[in-house]
């Protein structure tokens, strides 16, 4: 059993243990105080006063941490706002990269379609021209390229417009007209070369001496067609 002594002494023992933590916490309360009013701009007076009166140092505490709190949240706001934007802007950009990928996919399939239709279109006038150029004895069907196919066209019936000109091009080409089938004469052997054959088209230059006169309508290449159309038939080639 203790003694008086012995309990006296333990409890003056707990006594200073707790003055000594009353005193730790006041310090550490006045130490956190001072660093919020260190932190204010207000006059001496003011803090003093702020000092001299625990209520109002309460008060005004609460209302500092309420305010530490919303900016607090504030920023936090902005940083979750900053990770939505960055996240928001990775996704764009992926998703209009996957965009201009399919874009080109795209353009390309619809560049090849298009060739593919302006090439069954060529197809198709050519067919119907030499049908018709056939149907008007046309003597060789190569001479056909002579006629300006410039308005020569399908229409969304697929049938072919613009033949109607063809008409006008027999009427100013008779020669290039007769007897269906008819085939263009070569130029004989050359005696002086013997067994060297000269197979030289003037027609071929003639087709490209229209051509040119057409395209550039021009008083020289209209001249040089007109010359090279009438060598043609002084050598009865047409």
């Amino acid at each position: 059993m203790k003694t008086l002594t012995e309990i006296a002494a333990e409890e003056a023992a707990k006594k200073e243990e707790a003055e000594a933590l009353a005193r730790a916490e006041a310090e550490a309360k006045a130490k956190a105080d001072a660093e919020i009013l260190k932190g204010l701009d207000l006059p001496a007076e003011k803090i003093d006063l702020l000092k001299s009166d625990p209520d109002l140092m309460a008060a005004f505490k609460h209302q500092i941490e309420a305010k530490r709190q919303a900016n607090a949240e504030a920023k936090q706001h902005r940083l979750d706002n900053e990770k939505f934007k960055r996240e928001k802007e990775t996704a764009d950009a992926k998703a209009k990269a996957e965009q201009g990928k399919f874009q080109e996919l795209w353009e390309q399939e619809k560049a090849k379609n298009e060739a593919n239709e302006a090439r069954l279109k060529e197809v198709r006038i050519q067919g119907e021209l030499k049908a018709l150029a056939t149907q008007k004895g046309i003597k060789k069907l190569d001479y056909v390229k002579l006629f300006d196919q410039s308005k020569l066209a399908i229409d969304e019936n697929l049938n072919v417009t613009g033949l109607e000109e063809f008409d006008a091009f027999v009427a100013e080409n008779p020669e290039l007209f007769g007897k269906a089938g008819d085939e263009m004469p070569r130029i004989p052997v050359d005696q002086n070369k013997p067994g060297i054959t000269k197979t030289t088209n003037l027609l071929d230059e003639l087709r490209e001496l229209k051509v040119q006169a057409q395209k550039t309508n021009s008083t020289s290449d209209l001249a040089a067609y007109s010359r090279k159309l009438k060598e043609c038939k002084e050598k009865k080639l047409i």
